[in-house]
């Protein structure tokens, strides 16, 4: 998604020179923040868990990074993490801070009618199932300064890819290396969003409705292919009977 979506946010550079704010320490949070910092992107500003948030004064360092993972291993909340360069802030401060980018990763309807109007992120990619209700999304898409909202049903799907691919390997028997599986995911997934951005530009300007809507195609194609087989390998019996005669 921030690969995808860089270029839309018109920020020099790329997603490496985005700001961040996280919501969520867990599984994805996490992961989105071990990530980030892997390939080069160091300006996470916020990060919260439901305790409470931090935010980093300055880019992560390598130093700050490392006290911070294993403070979090070590199931610490982030309210209670201590370094020079990070201050405790409350947890709504990360839906409403001043950065390129929002990942919502924790639960669902964080953001709503009521507060929506304190976002200020140019894209939101809802990492969590759920994080903004109807009403919230539909006045990020009419205010005038528009956010770009990744869904939930692209932004995470990532997840249930893997979890095919670990089916594949238990039923073949097989142990694919990590990094050959971060490839294919990256590449399935930019795969997966070229399509919905195509969706979006000619049929509709909203990244949910298009992401549904290509899904919704995909499923009609299996739909059709399997009735198709279905009729093969049972034709519709034709009554041959002759009408009695009047």
């Amino acid at each position: 998604a921030l690969k995808a979506f860089s270029v839309e946010l018109e920020i020099p550079g790329d997603f490496r020179e985005c700001t961040y704010s996280i919501q969520g320490t867990g599984n994805v949070g996490f992961h989105l923040l071990e990530a980030l910092i892997q390939n080069g992107a160091r300006k996470i500003r916020y990060l919260s868990d439901v305790s409470g948030g931090i935010r980093m004064q300055a880019d992560i360092s390598d130093d700050l990074f490392v006290q911070l993972k294993n403070h979090l291993d070590h199931k610490g909340a982030p309210k209670d993490f201590v370094h020079p360069d990070v201050e405790f802030v409350p947890g709504e401060a990360i839906l409403s801070a001043d950065v390129d980018v929002l990942v919502p990763a924790a639960l669902q309807n964080q953001i709503r009618e009521d507060n929506v109007g304190q976002i200020k992120a140019r894209l939101v990619i809802e990492a969590a199932n759920g994080p903004t209700t109807p009403g919230a999304d539909r006045m990020l898409q009419e205010r005038s300064r528009k956010a770009i909202v990744v869904p939930d049903i692209l932004a995470n799907a990532g997840g249930v890819i893997v979890s095919s691919w670990e089916w594949l390997q238990n039923i073949e028997d097989e142990k694919w290396p990590l990094v050959m599986v971060n490839k294919m995911l990256e590449s399935t997934m930019a795969r997966g969003f070229q399509p919905v951005r195509v969706a979006r530009v000619a049929v509709c300007e909203h990244h949910r409705h298009a992401a549904v809507g290509v899904g919704l195609g995909r499923v009609r194609v299996v739909v059709d292919a399997v009735m198709a087989v279905v009729q093969r390998l049972h034709p519709p019996v034709v009554d041959l009977q002759v009408p009695e005669a009047a």
